[in-house]
Order: C-alpha cells, then structure tokens, then sequence
C-alpha cells in the first residue's frame, strides 16, 4: 500500500511495518514479530467510508515456560468492504493472560 495512504503513527517506532492487502482488499494484513509467549492478532476497530481503524493487539501468556525466539508473522484481518482509496489507521495494545 502507498504510505500515504497509511498512519501508523498509533505504533512504536519499532513496530512500524508495511501494510498489504489480499483478496480483493478485503483483507488486511501487516507483517510483525511475535515471541515464545506472545500471541498477536489485528482487530478491527472502525470502518467508514475515509479509513479503516485497526488495532494490533499483542496477548501474552504469563505462568508458562517460554521459548526464547521471535519469527515473522503475518497478522491479517477482514473487512466488510474492499479497502479502496480509505486510509488504515494502525494502533497497538497489549494484554496478559
């Protein structure tokens, strides 16, 4: 996707990454890292006709061992509509289980 066409200012620094789209542009998709006890997914927020709002959220699992290693993933979510000329507005939030 053009970068003009996405604010990911909502992210660390560390976590900003290239946004793509699959199936027509009703699929989302970012490509991050995840650890051993981490899980992420992209939840999506809002969408109206100017942009789609998602939300990366990292889950992490606490009370377990944990492998130490961090991989690629990519992490995709679906809209209701193909995503067109609307902007995507990336946040991130963290949660513990």
């Amino acid at each position: 996707m053009p970068a003009d066409r996405v604010d990911a200012n909502g992210l660390p620094p560390a976590e900003r990454t290239g946004v793509w789209t699959a199936d027509g542009g009703r699929t989302v998709g970012i490509q991050e890292e995840q650890t051993g006890c981490t899980t992420l997914r992209l939840d999506v927020v809002d969408q109206n006709p100017q942009q789609v709002r998602l939300v990366l959220v990292s889950t992490t699992t606490t009370h377990q061992f944990c492998p130490h290693y961090v991989r690629q993933v990519s992490v995709t979510a679906a809209l209701a509509a193909p995503l067109g000329d609307r902007t995507v507005v990336l946040t991130s939030r963290s949660e513990t289980r």
